[in-house]
């Protein structure tokens, strides 16, 4: 127990510090250490403390949590692997700290012409408001998304917030490249963040992460004031928000006014703590869960070497087809999730039970030193002005190699950049007809 303590304060310290020192830096901020390393001490070890606390102050063997059971022992060896990943994690973070120390001819704010005319805009705006009205008829209807706001996932939902994000290319393109942002560009921007977070809270922080990269990184460096706007925004979106969902899930339909003592009855430290670790994450519990299965079977569970994650292949097929069993892929998808060695443990898995599910111990500590040296590449990256909208696209799915399954943070990833090379391809092609149009009309 007094092991148990000390090794929780140990990993806990150890982000606490990395983050404090990137926060108090005068300058160039590593916006990804913060928010990676942040991610890492909420979701993960922030778990591990409340596990840990409610199995000894209980005096007992285990508990349940959602559909798992963790035993003590479990969750003793998981909050040891995962100080371990969190030293990877800061020996990466350390060692490729000297590269960005020697970063000479820093480049300026890129200029570069964003410019898009009206017909465009018509063209983004019929888009958006027509693959909205599609999300919205898959979630239900307007009304059960409302009320039953994330609540009424179906078939084909994921892919219509995928092609709804074209709407948020336009204002992101111009912060990259420094254009002046108008009315059309903000307004599509909040069209897509609404409906998207109606239906996936995760999402539209990622999106609007996104945007604070992109200013952060683009425009002026935020103040530390503005940094703690940051997780200000999350505890809106996850709190606040999530209590809203969480009461439209037990009452039903929402109508007339939101019940204000259910609403007030969390307004207690340890009532939303308990409730944000009891119902929202698994980024601790998974890892305890799985090697508490593992300890239940008595023996080691049949690692799968990452192959299960290849399952972010068939997530580009519509659910419909990829859940028919005579779709030639429906078996390919089967064996991919059935050779995962957990299956009926963590409604989402995270990542450091992918990782040990992957390669045991060494998968934990690699994923903490990938994430590691992640942070880092990410913010060299954007200091340099390398592909800056591509990589900042992407890089808000490292947050998914901590909180979600590796398929999932893959398949958005790639998801961001088709819909960015569409979103080009169909920007340029409409310019082409604009000046083909134009011709005509002069050659007449």
């Amino acid at each position: 127990m007094i092991f148990d303590y000390f090794w929780l304060y140990f990993h806990t310290t150890i982000l606490s510090i990395i983050i404090a020192r990137e926060f108090l830096r005068p300058h160039q901020r590593n916006l990804f250490v913060l928010l990676i390393a942040g991610t890492f001490l909420i979701l993960v070890s922030g778990q591990a403390w409340w596990v840990l606390e409610r199995i000894y102050n209980n005096n007992i063997a285990g508990m349940m949590h959602l559909y798992q059971y963790v035993s003590i022992s479990g969750a003793r060896t998981a909050n040891f692997y995962v100080g371990l990943a969190v030293l990877a994690f800061a020996f990466c973070y350390f060692i490729n700290d000297t590269r960005r120390s020697v970063i000479k001819n820093i480049p300026q704010n890129i200029f570069k012409n964003a410019f898009i005319k009206n017909k465009t805009y018509a063209y983004i705006y019929i888009w958006v408001i027509f693959v909205a009205f599609l999300l919205t008829e898959s979630a239900g209807g307007f009304y059960a998304s409302i009320t039953n706001p994330g609540l009424n996932f179906s078939y084909g939902v994921t892919m219509f917030m995928i092609l709804l994000s074209m709407g948020k290319l336009p204002i992101l393109q111009k912060i990259a490249y420094n254009n002046k942002i108008n009315f059309a560009d903000a307004s599509l921007f909040l069209i897509v963040l609404s409906f998207t977070l109606i239906n996936a809270r995760m999402n539209a922080i990622f999106i609007i992460l996104q945007l604070i990269i992109l200013m952060n990184y683009c425009n002026r460096e935020f103040s530390r004031r503005l940094l703690l706007l940051v997780p200000l925004i999350a505890f809106v979106i996850l709190i606040i928000f999530g209590i809203y969902r969480e009461f439209s899930s037990r009452g039903g339909f929402v109508t007339g006014e939101l019940d204000s003592s259910f609403f007030m009855d969390y307004f207690d430290i340890a009532t939303v703590i308990d409730w944000f670790y009891a119902f929202n994450v698994e980024g601790f519990v998974g890892l305890a869960g799985l090697l508490t299965y593992e300890e239940h079977i008595g023996r080691g569970i049949d690692h799968d070497f990452g192959l299960s994650n290849f399952v972010f292949i068939t997530q580009f097929i519509p659910g419909v087809l990829r859940t028919d069993q005579s779709f030639p892929l429906f078996h390919f998808s089967e064996f991919l999730r059935s050779i995962y060695p957990y299956r009926d443990g963590s409604v989402i898995s995270s990542g450091l039970e992918i990782a040990y599910s992957n390669y045991g111990l060494f998968g934990v500590i690699l994923l903490g030193g990938f994430l590691g040296y992640l942070s880092q590449f990410l913010h060299i990256v954007m200091i340099k002005r390398k592909h800056i909208l591509i990589y900042t696209l992407v890089s808000v799915q490292s947050l998914n190699l901590i909180r979600g399954t590796f398929s999932n943070a893959i398949f958005f990833a790639l998801s961001e950049i088709v819909i960015y090379l569409i979103y080009n391809l169909l920007k340029t092609r409409l310019i082409a007809l604009n000046l083909s149009a134009g011709s005509n009309f002069k050659g007449d």
